[in-house]
């Protein structure tokens, strides 16, 4: 489901990543930042960080940033 112009783009977000195969990718936080979001939490591996842009990108195609700098690797 790619987001609409009108959609809510956090919403969106955090919907993806509650659909996430992945535990940890749910519990992320999803907020606003200017043009996109940015994700805040900790995953376990750096493939996660990178699965959860990817994921948040795929379903938020108008939205320029999407800003996983929050999300660290423990």
């Amino acid at each position: 489901m790619k987001v609409q112009m009108d959609e809510q783009p956090v919403a969106v977000a955090r919907a993806a990543l509650s659909r996430s195969s992945i535990r940890e990718l749910r519990h992320l936080t999803v907020r606003a930042d200017g043009d996109g979001v940015a994700l805040y939490g900790g995953v376990g591996s750096f493939y996660h960080k990178q699965l959860t842009q990817a994921l948040v990108r795929n379903e938020l195609d108008g939205v320029q940033n999407v800003n996983v700098n929050h999300v660290t690797v423990h």
